[in-house]
């Protein structure tokens, strides 16, 4: 496609994959409306080294992004025994809402042409071509699986620690924490448990006492924050001239570590499902590709913690996706 060559899509949402989207179809020289959402705080990024491969090759995000980032090298998996394996393992640590705000300045500086739609507005969607969806459905649009939830918080360590560049997993018997730096003076724990275990989040809290600072274990910490944390895939991706991308798609539990990548991912393919299709292609066979190789990549991921989702009784009893 030529650029200027027609097609208007309306995106709704603005997170990373609606921006990705955006990105890639105006490059393509297709209209865009971005449906903005209405501001929330976002967690703590850790992007691996393929998703940081993924973002730059998207977006040529220069050095000076990746420089303001935290890196990781290396995991530590500590066993209920307190055995302590270490393994290498690449990543950079950054706020979800700073990564998303240098997009968004990347895309309003590249494509002023963009028409930003304030949020709460209700767009005329019968005059686009495609509508894409990146913002999270209402539970019942989606298959889940198990009642986990994660408790987050920032905090402060102990004292600075000068070899501070690596996450450490644990888990106990009934949920498991994932505690990782921001930078030398702030770490980010999260714990995954089953609802309402104030129990287990008080256990995590005495394992890790020796690393964190005294205020986390006085309470002192802010607001903790609660969010679900099991796997969950939408019931249906696409209808006509509708697809879904992003956390619209898929969520992962949160220590899955790829939820960025595969927000792009889904993004991107979206994009050149829509630019085919706006150059008069058949797509059919495209979308279930789509549909097809989204399932497969959730029901990997299921297959790999089916074990920590035990809670949920129908486990094994439903096909994800057809």
């Amino acid at each position: 496609m030529n650029p200027g060559s027609g097609g208007d899509v309306l995106i709704k949402g603005e997170g990373i994959a609606a921006l990705t989207a955006a990105w890639v179809l105006l490059e393509s020289g297709v209209s865009v409306a971005i449906q903005q959402e209405v501001f929330s705080q976002r967690p703590i990024l850790m992007l691996p080294e393929n998703t940081r491969w993924l973002l730059t090759d998207s977006w040529k995000l220069e050095n000076d992004f990746w420089a303001a980032t935290y890196p990781i090298f290396s995991k530590r998996v500590v066993s209920a025994t307190g055995q302590v394996d270490q393994f290498p393992y690449k990543a950079a640590v950054v706020s979800q809402n700073y990564l998303q705000q240098t997009l968004k300045c990347r895309l309003k500086s590249g494509f002023p042409s963009v028409r930003w739609l304030a949020p709460g507005a209700i767009p005329e969607s019968a005059g686009y071509d495609w509508i894409v969806n990146s913002v999270a459905q209402h539970e019942l649009a989606y298959h889940h699986f198990g009642s986990r939830t994660v408790t987050s918080f920032l905090f402060a360590y102990r004292e600075i620690d000068t070899d501070n560049n690596y996450c450490q997993m644990m888990q106990t018997e009934n949920a498991w924490f994932f505690l990782f730096p921001v930078n030398k003076q702030t770490g980010c724990l999260q714990v995954m448990h089953l609802p309402g275990d104030d129990q287990c989040w008080e256990t995590v809290l005495k394992i890790v006492e020796g690393k964190i600072g005294p205020g986390v274990i006085a309470g002192q910490a802010g607001t903790k924050v609660i969010f679900p944390a099991y796997p969950r895939v939408i019931q249906k991706l696409f209808d006509k001239n509708e697809i879904a991308i992003g956390q619209s798609v898929a969520r992962y539990d949160p220590i899955a570590g790829d939820g960025t990548g595969n927000a792009i991912r889904s993004a991107v393919w979206a994009s050149r499902i829509i630019i085919k299709s706006i150059e008069k292609e058949e797509v059919t066979a495209l979308l279930r590709s789509y549909q097809t190789a989204i399932s497969k990549h959730f029901n990997d991921h299921l297959g790999i913690c089916a074990g920590f989702y035990k809670d949920y009784k129908g486990w094994g009893n439903e096909l994800i996706l057809k």
